[in-house]
């Protein structure tokens, strides 16, 4: 087989790992966003997937919407867990989808 094997068994293994973190936070994290932020919350997640870091404008930019709006979403998914912020600093922060590139390590 290509690889020996062990590098497929852990790709594969990986790939489980995010599908149960995807679902788990569609299931248990995604819901306790108000209905009118639903769309935008699932938007910059669906981002964050391919993109783990992410900034204000980043997020601005990925969903189109206001800057006070991605920094709100931003601030929630903090609050919830999803986001950390990794730069310590009160100004272009950059927050990590931490839970998701741990899988990676």
């Amino acid at each position: 087989p290509l690889g020996g094997g062990r590098p497929a068994q852990r790709s594969a293994e990986v790939f489980r790992q995010i599908l149960a973190l995807k679902e788990r936070i569609e299931r248990e994290t995604l819901p306790r966003f108000s209905h009118r932020r639903q769309d935008n919350v699932q938007a910059l997640m669906r981002h964050l997937y391919a993109r783990p870091i992410v900034d204000v404008d980043m997020a601005r930019r990925w969903i189109g919407v206001t800057t006070n709006t991605a920094a709100a979403l931003i601030t929630d998914l903090t609050a919830q867990g999803i986001l950390t912020e990794v730069t310590g600093r009160r100004r272009n922060r950059l927050f990590a989808f931490r839970e998701y590139l741990d899988l990676f390590r």
